[in-house]
């Protein structure tokens, strides 16, 4: 049993989870993040839209409203510390039906009373001459310049790797299958045979966030999942729109959506059905063919020819209209936190750690605390080329391009892997450097990046796994025969 006793324990490493511990640091509590998985980011956070929300579809008065409008507020100074991409291009609602401009003023009434800034109705002619490839038939679109796009996973990733940068500590495969209040602290056994003692937790795992809090003596939340799936296209067709392009929100979400990634793809979806399993993240026919039949109405013109790839994302959501925040003893439970949650962290981050100050939490500032990430990847593609010589005279790596769809070096592979939180399969590399999320989808550079790990990790080629322990990708001939 480990002797150190946290002054907090955060249980998850999605992006709200991430944001907490980066919070914590800087109220300078000791602090640790456990995760279930070998990477952060297999939840939601890993599989969703990446909007950066402007604020006009929460609830007026609720929390969710008031943390949107703040995270979006925040975002863009935020990524800026991280060294993650943000692009603020704002966001577009069709109004493609007398009824849709009826729900579009309903909005537009709701993001003035949430204080979001520069909202804007929109008549036909305007909206095509922001947007000219949307569908001339559309009647106006609500207006709104602050929302933007933003890596998600990306994020989370950088506020975790900021957050031990500041003397947090992160433990991979660490899921948590028993609790314990005993003696002032809660000791958490987890999946690797480890024990954790903290004073206080928090409770930020997502799809188990329920079963935690459970452990934990609060009362059974249930939690109903959601299926969302997307299409992505090559980014050579990203252009088509330069904003967020939207239909009105239905019952069981935000709609059918059009955008251009913070990487320049374009993404189409999600979907919004049912599951009873929240690891089913299967893609089916029907949603797919649903998300081209309902996206040709904004964007007519969908270029079917260059979809690169499709996935599943699963939301938790709670039967609230809002953001779930629960206490047991000594604990605070996020519950089920949805869109717009990735909107919403770095705000949530901050409330959470008021939360478990005034249970009691005593925290003393960080003067120390830097919030600009000093390790972020130093990105081939991204440099001029003075830049790319003097960095290849520092490191010869950088000469050897491994995925040549997105440009991606071994030098950039390698820092990914000696990361603050590294990254040990061939999944986490591609959520760090974006190896592997090229037109190929990895079919070239695939086998060079476990090549790569295998050497880094000192480890036989057949360990190495795609994405989780035991997904390995080659068998010895034993393994075949098996």
């Amino acid at each position: 049993m480990s002797e150190i006793v946290y002054d907090a324990a955060v249980i998850g490493g999605g992006v709200t989870g991430s944001f907490a511990l980066r919070s914590l640091t800087r109220a300078g509590a000791k602090a640790v993040l456990l995760e279930a998985h070998d990477d952060l980011c297999h939840g939601a956070t890993r599989a969703n839209s990446a909007i950066c929300h402007a604020g006009y579809d929460p609830e007026p008065g609720t929390l969710m409203a008031r943390l949107n409008r703040t995270g979006a507020d925040s975002m863009p100074g935020v990524c800026q510390e991280l060294g993650v991409p943000f692009r603020a291009c704002g966001s577009l609602v069709l109004a493609l039906t007398p009824q849709d401009q009826q729900t579009l003023q309903a909005l537009y009434e709701r993001g003035v009373q949430n204080g979001v800034p520069e909202l804007k109705l929109l008549d036909t002619q305007e909206v095509l001459a922001m947007e000219p490839n949307l569908n001339p038939e559309l009647l106006g679109a609500l207006y709104a310049p602050t929302a933007g796009v933003v890596s998600p996973y990306e994020l989370a990733i950088a506020a975790c790797e900021n957050a031990v940068e500041n003397g947090a500590e992160v433990r991979l495969n660490a899921a948590v299958h028993q609790a314990e209040w005993r003696d002032g602290t809660w000791n958490l056994h987890t999946s690797n045979g480890q024990s954790v003692r903290a004073r206080v937790v928090l409770n930020a795992a997502g799809a188990s966030s329920a079963r935690i809090a459970a452990l934990m003596g609060c009362a059974e939340h249930q939690l109903s999942y959601r299926g969302g799936e997307y299409l992505l296209c090559d980014a050579n067709v990203g252009h088509l729109v330069s904003r967020v392009i939207f239909q009105p929100p239905t019952q069981v979400g935000k709609g059918i959506l059009v955008t251009q990634t913070p990487d320049g793809n374009l993404l189409l979806g999600p979907t919004s059905h049912e599951l009873t399993d929240a690891e089913d993240t299967a893609t089916h026919a029907d949603q797919l063919d649903e998300i081209l039949q309902t996206a040709r109405l904004s964007l007519p013109q969908l270029p079917t020819s260059q979809i690169i790839t499709a996935f599943c994302g699963v939301r938790a959501q709670t039967q609230t209209h809002d953001f779930l925040i629960t206490h047991s003893q000594n604990a605070v439970h996020a519950i089920g936190i949805c869109s717009p949650g990735l909107t919403a962290s770095p705000a949530m981050g901050d409330y959470l750690v008021e939360q478990l100050q005034a249970m009691g939490l005593e925290t003393r500032e960080n003067k120390k605390f830097s919030p600009v990430r000093k390790h972020a990847i130093r990105r081939l593609s991204e440099m001029d080329w003075e830049t790319r010589r003097q960095s290849i005279v520092q490191n010869p790596q950088y000469t050897h391009v491994v995925c040549r769809c997105e440009q991606i070096s071994e030098a950039e592979i390698v820092q990914a892997i000696h990361a603050p939180v590294p990254a040990h399969s061939v999944d986490a590399i591609k959520r760090r450097t974006r190896a592997g999320m090229g037109r190929c989808q990895g079919g070239f550079c695939g086998p060079r990046v476990m090549e790569i790990l295998a050497r880094e990790l000192n480890v036989p080629l057949q360990a190495v796994n795609k994405d989780g322990v035991g997904s390995w990708l080659c068998a010895t001939r034993e393994g075949f025969d098996a």
